[in-house]
């Protein structure tokens, strides 16, 4: 467990029905010390949640990896709920996601929201979008529980980083990356976190190189913390 490189890997249990592309957490042991491993039960997919601590320090971190329902607007905001009590009662937690939906804050993306009417798939349209003032939409309800207004749960790492760190590139789209038929790509990956790592933000990666695309139509997103303020925290 301590060899270089080795990380421990967690994902939830088999489970019947949607079982494919299941969630997981890995946790380098040198680093952190690892304290519980619970599975959030949902009727999609189960969300991955590892509690550990940094070798040393006293404040235990939540991890949790989540992939939001495909086909349903409404599971999609039941789920954002459920990773709203990881940082219940004062809780730190960082959070790695594919949304299946969109960042809320329109006017800060480099990549602008779908033009539904350009959309050829007629299921992702009925998948992604929900009705507001008796128009179709783009789903955004999820990031607007997760990291919307004043008293925002979390961060969402690449808008931080974009906006006040001025990495325009960590906005990057992350999916579809392989697909023409539901529209250009979109950022619907997702590094969340409860405020208190902001200032320990670095930097925040999209990469898309030809050997990410062979094996996934999805972008690998990489957030960057500093050691010494996270120890702090």
């Amino acid at each position: 467990a301590g060899a270089p490189g080795c990380l421990s890997p967690f994902r939830p249990e088999p489970s019947e029905g949607p079982t494919r592309n299941p969630t997981g957490v890995m946790v380098d042991p040198r680093l952190f010390q690892i304290e519980a491993h619970t599975d959030h039960d949902l009727p999609w997919k189960r969300i991955c949640h590892v509690r550990v601590r940094v070798r040393g320090c006293p404040k235990p971190i939540e991890l949790a990896s989540g992939h939001l329902c495909h086909f349903d607007p409404s599971l999609r905001a039941t789920e954002a709920r459920r990773l709203t009590t990881l940082a219940d009662h004062g809780r730190t937690a960082l959070i790695g996601m594919d949304a299946n939906s969109y960042p809320h804050r329109t006017a800060d993306e480099t990549t602008e929201l779908l033009d539904w009417a350009q959309v050829e798939d007629p299921v992702h349209f009925q998948h992604r979008t929900i009705e507001r003032d008796g128009k179709r939409v783009s789903d955004t309800q999820p990031s607007e529980i997760l990291t919307g207004g004043p008293k925002a749960v979390f961060t969402d790492f690449a808008h931080h980083a974009g906006t006040v760190l001025q990495q325009k590139d960590a906005l990057a789209a992350t999916a579809s990356l392989r697909r023409t038929d539901q529209g250009p790509p979109q950022r619907i990956d997702w590094l969340l976190g409860t405020p208190d790592w902001n200032r320990a933000l670095l930097r925040v990666e999209v990469i898309t190189s030809k050997d990410v695309c062979r094996v996934t139509d999805h972008g690998l997103v990489i957030a960057y913390f500093s050691l010494p303020v996270v120890e702090q925290m």
